[in-house]
């Protein structure tokens, strides 16, 4: 019984491998030696589709992308995220609009990709439409995260600190916290997160810290928790 798995074994290694290099060569900004793997590959499966457009994207190359995409014979969601990602990080909202409009299936990714990529080509009124399309209890973190990034990237932090209290959920991920505060801002925040726990008083402050708007942030903290 082992001896006759064990080709199938020993393929699924393989093909994983193989999948694992596009990837890397990818990052490396090696795409000749991603398309070279991918078209020696005698057995492909999704994940092997999917790891070859955003080797296109991640390199610039998104006519082939979406060629490639188009081809591909079992799409799943990531199948569908990785492209709309593609369009979204290389700044094109239509064809990324186009795609998510077109999925069959769109898990809480797609809707905060979708979100993020309006958020990022300046349409804050079409992002927050999209988020006001799911209903409440339907809204993820990672979407409630989207939008209030989408907000408080555009420097519009009264809007982002409304959205944020109408959060039903508690507590939130650090999404962005100080990312490009100075090494004092960050030391501030992380002992004011201690001290007060993730809460989202002190989230929006990581927003605002991140932004260079320190002292809003401060404000926010101390007018809502001390």
């Amino acid at each position: 019984m082992e001896a006759k798995f064990k080709p199938i074994t020993q393929m699924r290694t393989l093909v994983y491998n193989q999948n694992l290099q596009i990837t890397q060569f990818a990052k490396s900004g090696k795409i000749d030696e991603s398309i070279r793997v991918f078209n020696n590959m005698k057995n492909r499966n999704t994940v092997t589709y999917n790891s070859m457009i955003s080797a296109y994207s991640k390199n610039g190359r998104l006519s082939e992308a979406r060629r490639l995409f188009d081809i591909t014979p079992l799409k799943n969601s990531v199948s569908w995220n990785t492209m709309i990602a593609a369009y979204s990080h290389n700044g094109f909202a239509a064809e990324a609009a186009h795609l998510f409009e077109r999925m069959p299936e769109r898990d809480d990714f797609s809707w905060a990709l979708m979100i993020t990529c309006y958020a990022r080509s300046g349409d804050l009124e079409k992002a927050r439409r999209l988020f006001d399309r799911l209903p409440i209890k339907g809204r993820s973190q990672v979407c409630w995260n989207a939008m209030i990034t989408g907000y408080a990237k555009k420097r519009r932090f009264y809007e982002a600190e409304r959205l944020l209290y109408e959060m039903p959920e508690q507590d939130m991920v650090l999404g962005i916290p100080c990312s490009r505060g100075t090494p004092r801002m960050r030391r501030w925040l992380w002992v004011l997160l201690f001290l007060r726990g993730c809460r989202r008083g002190t989230w929006f402050l990581g927003i605002c810290c991140s932004m260079g708007s320190f002292g809003l942030g401060n404000w926010t903290l101390l007018g809502r928790f001390l």
